[in-house]
């Protein structure tokens, strides 16, 4: 059998890529929500997802997103685990090399009481 030489292409959607982001963020500990987001509801996603935006040249994507920390939580190492979670699921999920991820931290939410901590009953 010959080979043509032909390429089979793979495209990744905006929003899939945004998705992956959400999923990422908002599964990091001490993460309220994405900040903008249209809803916290784990698996939600909407067309629009404000709090996120990248770009992508090539191979390549810049990212930046806001997010809400809980209060108690330490702002930046919460942000730095954003970063690296949000950069590895990037690279592992789409191949992309992520040059960069920035992190604003927009707000703090508090817990509501029934929200109680895993040492709490």
């Amino acid at each position: 059998m010959e080979n043509t030489g032909s390429k089979s292409n793979v495209e990744i959607s905006d929003e899939t890529i945004s998705a992956i982001i959400r999923e990422a963020v908002t599964g990091t500990e001490g993460v309220a929500a994405v900040a903008g987001g249209q809803s916290v509801i784990k698996g939600f996603i909407g067309k629009k997802n404000k709090g996120i935006s990248f770009t992508r040249e090539e191979d390549k994507i810049d990212v930046n997103i806001s997010i809400i920390v809980y209060y108690g939580y330490k702002i930046t190492e919460t942000a730095e685990m954003v970063q690296k979670k949000a950069a590895e699921a990037i690279e592992t999920m789409t191949g992309l090399v992520c040059g960069s991820v920035n992190v604003d931290v927009t707000d703090v939410a508090v817990k509501e009481k029934n929200e109680s901590s895993e040492g709490e009953k």
